[in-house]
């Protein structure tokens, strides 16, 4: 894999030591370029220019982070709106870091919402069959902290509920990555109620069970997907899955994937998907500027070799 040089990355303004993979510094140089495309500001870390982070004083004003009107709106209902928001956990850097996944979640996820045909048809591979979305929300959680589910405050990126059209009712719980390392993430404390829902499902090697408590890269996962299968057997849901969604480029990503197939005893409701295969779906189905927008933005890797 061609590699980018150090002076590509000071010249951009995306040289940082935070990025220990070449994925990162690609990601990184990516936004630089995008935020440079579109005579965005910078911020500053001193007199250090952060190519990858939009002026902080006026990104949560403009919302320039979000690439549509239509999405810039989703943001200032469900993340602005103190009542819609109240309980969620927004990052505040969704609204000047560029690499966010949270604000990649509405980039990707905000114009589907109001296009549910399209958001079918995209997702018809994962249900098995057409469907009808039926709700459709962001940092969602059945009941945060709530001891009938996890007892802690997991939450899908996104979460959509539909059902099939034999009237079977699902849902997916989605979790959106982007330029993360999975081995630097923080390992939640366990707690027994983990234990409980884990061996409710019956899904996971018993022996797997305390790679998933210890490890950073897959403890996250393994709570996402046991989210999915308490809600599941508190809303009687016929079926539903877990959706872990990343850029093909995310080394990290791709080896926590297999990793976690490992300790699956059965693999069925966790569906890895990648972005690329997921905008390649839509651009399919549709020829929407947003699309082209989102895959210029976050995916066309190749113009980090010719800036």
């Amino acid at each position: 894999m061609k590699s980018i040089s150090k002076q590509l990355l000071r010249e951009h303004n995306a040289m940082e030591d935070a990025d220990r993979f070449e994925y990162q510094r690609k990601m990184r140089l990516l936004q630089s370029l995008w935020r440079q495309d579109n005579h965005l500001t910078f911020q500053l870390d001193g007199q250090k220019i952060l190519g990858s982070r939009l002026g902080e004083v006026t990104a949560e004003q403009n919302l320039r982070n979000f690439l549509t009107k239509t999405i810039r709106d989703v943001v200032r209902c469900e993340v602005l709106d103190q009542r819609r928001s109240q309980g969620k956990l927004y990052q505040p850097q969704m609204f000047d870091n560029l690499l966010s996944s949270q604000a990649l979640a509405f980039n990707l996820f905000g114009e589907l919402r109001f296009d549910c045909q399209l958001a079918s048809q995209a997702l018809e591979g994962i249900t098995c069959g057409p469907s009808r979305i039926e709700q459709f929300e962001f940092e969602w959680s059945p009941g945060r902290s709530d001891p009938k589910y996890l007892s802690d405050k997991t939450a899908f990126d996104v979460y959509i509920r539909y059902r099939t059209d034999d009237e079977r009712k699902g849902f997916l719980g989605i979790e959106v990555k982007y330029h993360e390392d999975l081995g630097s993430s923080n390992l939640a404390d366990h707690r027994e109620r983990y234990d409980e829902v884990a061996d409710q499902m019956g899904c996971f090697r018993s022996d797997a069970l305390p790679r998933l408590q210890q490890s950073k890269k897959l403890n996250q996962m393994w709570r996402d997907h046991m989210l999915v299968g308490i809600h599941q057997n508190k809303g009687d849901f016929d079926e539903a899955y877990y959706v872990f969604l990343y850029p093909e480029a995310n080394e990290s990503c791709t080896e926590a994937v297999g990793e976690y197939r490992d300790c699956l005893s059965d693999p069925t409701s966790f569906v890895p998907l990648t972005i690329n295969s997921f905008v390649a779906t839509l651009m399919y189905h549709s020829n929407e500027e947003w699309i082209r927008q989102f895959y210029g933005r976050y995916l066309d890797l190749g113009r980090v070799y010719s800036p």
